[in-house]
């Protein structure tokens, strides 16, 4: 997963990572705004992309949220899209907001452009639908390898029972010795 954040201009706000808490984090500090009033839509589309340009993951997948059209991006829709193609990335678009607010149009070229689908969404529930909905479309295994740091304790009991183990020979031998 990754975040990049668009409006201006766009902006990677997280590289591609398996930490979902992260991302949440910084998701909580992003305000209405941060990066501007404008909608640089396609130059978040090549952005994206680029993301994915080294991955080597099977499937690739963006979700493009929207509540604009685009009229800052310096960079043309079609040089975005074949970015996006070229790098086998299916981009899952939504639309937010009132029909009249973003271009559907647009949304809908570049979702089944890249072989995903585009959704409208009025609500935070329509949202938290569409995400579900895309969660059963794209059902993919992640390996993580976990690793535990283990700190071993025996050596202790071990050194004092050697220790105990010589006194009682040492003591055992002098004993015999003074006999």
């Amino acid at each position: 997963m990754a975040l990049s954040i668009f409006a201006d201009f766009a902006y990677i706000a997280v590289p591609l990572t398996y930490d979902k808490k992260s991302i949440v984090k910084i998701l909580s500090h992003i305000n209405v705004g941060i990066a501007g009033q404008q909608t640089a839509l396609y130059e978040a589309l090549f952005l994206s992309s680029k993301l994915f340009k080294d991955s080597h993951s099977k499937e690739k997948i963006a979700i493009l949220l929207t509540d604009g059209i685009d009229n800052a991006s310096s960079v043309p829709l079609e040089v975005a899209m074949n970015r996006a193609k070229s790098n086998k990335i299916k981009v899952y678009t939504i639309g937010i907001g009132n029909a009249g607010e973003f271009n559907a149009g647009i949304l809908r070229e570049i979702a089944q452009g890249t072989g995903a689908e585009f959704f409208s969404a009025n609500s935070i529930q329509g949202i938290k639908d569409i995400y579900t909905r895309i969660n059963q479309l794209e059902k993919s295994k992640i390996n993580i390898n976990k690793y535990e740091k283990k700190t071993y304790y025996f050596h202790y009991p071990l050194g004092l029972a050697l220790m105990l183990l010589f006194l009682y020979f040492w003591q055992r031998n002098t004993w015999i010795l003074n006999k």
